[in-house]
Formats: C-alpha cells, sequence, structure tokens
C-alpha cells in the first residue's frame, strides 16, 4: 500500500464548497500524491475552491415506503468554510443536519434536534467530506490515504481514508477512464453502507454528481436527483435552539417532576403505565438504550395502532426483522406524545424479566422529548417538561449523545488494571452495573486472573453474547465510585452496539441501586445523587 497523510475540513452530507489555502504537506508518497492531483483535476476543484461566497443545490429525493413511491425535496447549502445544511422535505416538517466549523447536529421532522458525538459524529464528518470535494484539499483534520493496489482493478483504483486515532475508515472507488470518484462503502455496527455517483455534469469548470444512490448492506435506500444550482446560501449554519418537539404536548406548566404510576422489577429496571389511543393502558419499560419504542407482538392491534412497513431492529447479539406500527396518541401521566412510531418485539422477554405482564418499551423518544427521574430508593419514576424545571443544588455531568444513544463517562478498575475515561452508553433496560466491551477488556488487560471467572451469557432480544462474570474493583461515573461489585466482561465480539470502538460498554440499572438519577437530554447532562446499595 502507498499512504498519503492529509489534512481536511469538517463537513456532513451535501455538497460543500471551501477555499484551499493550505500547501498540502510535503512528505507525500509520489503515486499517491499524483492519483490525488488527477481525480483533484479531473473533478474540477480548482473551480470548485474558488466559488467563495456558496453554492445551493436543488432536487428531489426518491425512495419506496410502506405505501409506495414517494419524492421528497432536497437542498444542499454550503459556505467555502465548510459549513452546511442539508434539507430534506418543504419548510414545514424536513429533516435537517449541518455542520457550523464546530457542532455536527440534526433536527427531524418532529423537532427534536441532537448534537451527534462520538461515533455518529465521526461517522457523519467522514460521509460528508466523501461525498464532497473537501476530501480533495488540506484543512483542518488529519486523515490517512492508501492505494490498495491488491484490490484496484483496470476500471478502478482502490483507496482506503482513515484517520490515525479514530476508527473510522471507508474504502473509496476511482473510475480510472475519468478519474472522478465512483463510489464509497463505509461500515459501521456490523451494517455496509454504499453510496454511488453518477450523472456527471460540468458547469464553469466544475463537475458534479447530479445522481446520489444510497444502499445499506446492498438494499436501495434512495435516490437524490440534483438539478437546480445556484450562489449563495442560508445566513446560519448553527444548530436550532433545543425547544419541546412539535408532537409533544402537556398539561399545565410542568415546573416540577410528576410521579407516575411505576413498578421495578428485581433487576432495578422500571415500568410505567401509559396509555396508548382512546384510552387502554399497559405496562411499558423505560428504556434509555433502544432507539424507538417497542410494542410486543400481538398489542398492536389491542391499542388501535395502524401497521407502517418493515423495519431491521439491532441490538444485542445482532439484528432482527420487525414492523412498524403508528400510535395516534401516548399518553404517560401529565404529557402526550402524538403520532409515535413503535416496532413490534417478543413480547415473552420482557415479560420473563419483568415477572409481570409488560405491553412494550418507550424508548429514546421518550427521553429526548421529557425529562425523567428515576428513584431506586423510593421505586418512583416521575417527568417532568425539560424548559420549565431546572433542578438546583445538583452536579450536572455532560451526556454525549452517540445517534440516540446517551453515554456518559466512567473508568473500571479490575485487578491491578484501570480503564482511564471510557464512554458508557446508559441502559436503563439492563439490569448488569456495566457490561464492558470485548475491546475495552483486551486494551486494558481486565481479566484478573487472581479472582474468580465464571462464564455467563448476556441474553437480549436479539441474541446471546458469552461473557465473563467477574467482581471489579471498582467503577466510577458522575461523580460516584463503586467498589466490589459484579459485572460482566465480554468475550466475544458482537455486530451490535457493544462493538463499537468509541463506547466502552453499556451502564445498567445495577450501578443506579440505591440512587435518584436525573435525565435532562435536552440540555445534554444527567445527575446522579444518593448512595448505592
Amino acid at each position: 500500500m502507498r499512504a498519503l497523510l492529509i489534512s481536511f475540513a469538517y463537513s456532513v452530507c451535501g455538497l460543500a464548497l471551501v477555499a484551499c489555502q493550505a500547501a498540502l504537506p510535503v512528505r507525500l508518497e509520489n503515486e499517491t500524491f499524483d492519483i490525488l492531483e488527477e481525480v483533484r483535476v479531473a473533478m474540477g476543484a480548482p473551480a470548485l475552491f474558488e466559488a467563495r461566497e456558496g453554492l445551493t443545490l436543488r432536487g428531489v429525493r426518491e425512495m419506496e415506503t410502506a405505501s409506495g413511491a414517494t419524492s421528497r425535496p432536497i437542498s444542499v447549502s454550503c459556505k467555502p468554510t465548510g459549513s452546511f445544511l442539508l434539507s430534506i422535505g418543504g419548510e414545514v416538517g424536513a429533516s435537517t443536519r449541518g455542520f457550523d466549523g464546530s457542532d455536527v447536529w440534526t433536527r427531524d421532522t418532529r423537532g427534536v434536534v441532537r448534537r451527534l458525538g462520538l461515533g455518529s459524529r465521526g461517522a457523519v464528518l467522514l460521509d460528508g467530506q466523501l461525498r464532497t470535494f473537501l476530501w480533495l484539499r488540506p484543512g483542518s483534520e488529519e486523515r490517512i490515504i492508501e492505494v490498495v493496489e491488491g484490490d484496484s482493478t483496470d476500471q478502478r483504483i482502490a483507496l482506503d481514508v482513515s484517520h490515525p486515532t479514530d476508527p473510522i475508515a471507508a474504502r473509496v472507488w476511482i473510475d480510472r477512464a475519468t478519474m472522478r470518484l465512483d463510489s464509497f462503502e463505509m461500515n459501521r455496527l456490523g451494517r455496509t453502507r454504499t453510496v454511488r455517483f453518477d450523472d456527471w455534469s460540468q458547469e464553469n469548470g466544475l463537475w458534479l454528481p447530479l445522481l446520489v444512490t444510497e444502499l445499506l448492506d446492498g438494499e436501495l435506500r434512495h435516490v437524490d436527483r440534483f438539478g437546480a444550482r445556484s450562489a449563495g446560501t442560508p445566513s446560519t449554519f448553527s444548530a436550532p435552539r433545543p425547544t419541546l418537539p412539535d408532537d409533544t404536548i402537556f398539561e399545565g406548566r410542568l415546573d416540577r417532576p410528576v410521579t407516575l404510576p411505576t413498578r421495578v422489577d428485581s433487576g432495578g429496571r422500571f415500568y410505567v403505565n401509559a396509555a396508548i389511543g382512546e384510552g387502554q393502558s399497559g405496562w411499558f419499560l423505560l428504556d434509555t438504550g433502544f432507539g424507538s419504542h417497542a410494542i410486543a407482538e400481538g398489542h398492536a392491534a389491542r391499542f388501535g395502532m395502524m401497521p407502517l412497513g418493515t423495519a431491521t431492529l439491532a441490538g444485542v447479539g445482532g439484528a432482527k426483522a420487525s414492523a412498524w406500527q403508528m400510535a395516534g396518541r401516548v399518553t404517560v401521566g401529565p404529557a402526550a406524545m402524538l403520532n409515535q412510531r413503535f416496532a413490534t418485539l417478543e413480547g415473552q422477554f420482557l415479560t420473563d424479566r419483568a415477572g409481570f405482564d409488560v405491553h412494550g418499551v418507550l424508548g429514546a423518544p421518550l427521553f429526548e422529548r421529557l425529562g425523567v427521574v428515576l428513584d431506586e430508593r423510593s421505586g418512583n419514576a416521575s417527568l417532568f417538561q425539560p424548559f420549565r424545571f431546572r433542578p438546583r443544588g445538583v452536579d450536572w455531568y455532560p451526556v454525549a449523545q452517540d445517534g440516540s444513544a446517551p453515554c456518559i463517562q466512567g473508568s473500571v478498575t479490575s485487578g491491578r488494571s484501570r480503564t482511564p475515561g471510557l464512554w458508557l452508553r446508559l441502559d436503563t433496560g439492563s439490569d448488569d452495573s456495566v457490561t464492558v466491551s470485548r475491546w475495552a477488556v483486551d486494551t486494558y488487560s481486565l481479566i484478573d486472573r487472581t479472582r474468580p471467572l465464571r462464564p455467563t451469557s448476556l441474553r437480549g432480544l436479539f441474541g446471546e453474547l458469552q461473557g465473563w462474570r467477574v467482581r471489579l474493583g471498582a467503577l466510577e461515573f458522575c461523580g460516584v465510585r463503586q467498589r466490589d461489585l459484579d459485572a460482566t466482561l465480554l468475550r466475544e465480539e458482537s455486530d451490535g452496539p457493544l462493538a463499537d470502538p468509541w463506547i466502552g460498554g453499556n451502564l445498567g440499572m445495577g450501578a443506579l441501586r440505591g440512587r435518584r438519577v436525573i435525565i435532562d437530554l435536552a440540555h445534554g447532562q444527567i445527575a446522579v445523587s444518593g448512595s448505592g446499595s
């Protein structure tokens, strides 16, 4: 392999325009340098870098849904500084993602704003660089480009694009006939996303792909067709100020937490009573680690839900086919969430763990809309309105949003080994104290042969993982230090979230026994108080 170390500016999905001012590094492999220079010229990069006023492209995104083929407007606006906005949909109900030079953020069609971190931030940044000319210029973030001679052919040149300290990487293909970008592939959490570029059009020396096709695991996701092009961009690229999502309403002003009908199972997991539709109610697990709401198989009709189409759910142990159901109204205490989407899943697993009938899961969409207090000491769960209630006298700790998963920093001590700060997914659907990923177990030598190792199986909705049940010396997070507690060290790899190289493991309810936890994702923070049991 021939390697090239080059610097890049940040960007995210879209066609971004950036002024090229810095000189290329001088110590380069000649072959890689020559290839990159050819690509730069063939794609019209000099003309692009001169477009300092920015550019807006408009077109349509076409995709298949359960109700048939649909198309929605798409617009991409970019500044020479690297800032961008990508919007799907019209002025009302559009989903938007952006980069303002510092934050990578998204806003969905309901108004939920996420400032992305960890793996999701890295993946979106690299995806954006590869969709644009940014990967062809120097900037602020180093990446390594390698020519993969063994995989290159007479038709295409294979390049690997990676980072010396960031695990995210991609395989890029260059068309030898035109020396323009043909496609790229990125792998994350066991899934492969492919983006292809076609129908190139030249204007004022700049070549742009007017047809961009995206596939996931070989299946078509959507096609973007660009047409209109104009100079100029919106006035701001900053993340919107977090507000209450458009689909959430409260009865009155909730300036104090309101206690809900609550059950707690033997594993410390919380369940609340929620009404679906016209009054039918059931018990639902509060699960920060589940990316959507879920309904147990057989209960969707009882709650008057409407089918939406197929879904694929991923978790511990792998992935599983599912289906989407739509609930017109979900009422939890004094709050109501409108038109919520639920995935169907095996209900017996939830019921067996709880010891009573469980009808489903209230997952990440609830925690992104409502503030939640889980008090294991009293056995109560409470809700509050994030922009009304700001408790005083508590120590807040930052939460990094990896997609829909909230993550906090912590460390683990096992034998003589202590990890540095690890990002741990806050998983209120787990009864473990901490489940440490296989990569972290190996990297920090956490297997302590002086203490007993008990084989165990970590069973989830989508399969099982094998691990060791061990006694940790200490677990530290959010100002808490717990000594001598049982935990799980994984001894096999997973394709699910526990394989994520940015995240060291899951923090479950076993670590929160005897404590009061305030989860305020609207402000990106969490507070933990009380003495553990």
